[in-house]
């Protein structure tokens, strides 16, 4: 399963895409607060210069990924 999310960009850049953090959380529909849960226990890949935390688009889709719930027949 591919995902395809975009904040504002063209899909050209979107392997080299750098996001902060309100972006991603906005990606995942979760809070802010959530958001630093999943980086405090290991969930989601982050970089950190100082007290700028900044991901990559592709490790967003990684963790987007590594979550798929595959629907189950009856």
């Amino acid at each position: 399963m591919k995902v395809c999310l975009t904040v504002g960009i063209k899909k050209k850049q979107m392997s080299k895409t750098i996001l902060n953090s309100a972006q991603v959380a906005e990606l995942l529909g979760v809070s802010s607060r959530t958001l630093q849960r999943k980086r405090d226990n290991g969930q989601i890949r982050y970089y950190q210069d100082g007290r700028i935390i900044r991901y990559k688009y592709e490790d967003v889709l990684d963790y987007l990924e590594s979550h798929v719930m595959e629907p189950f027949a009856k």
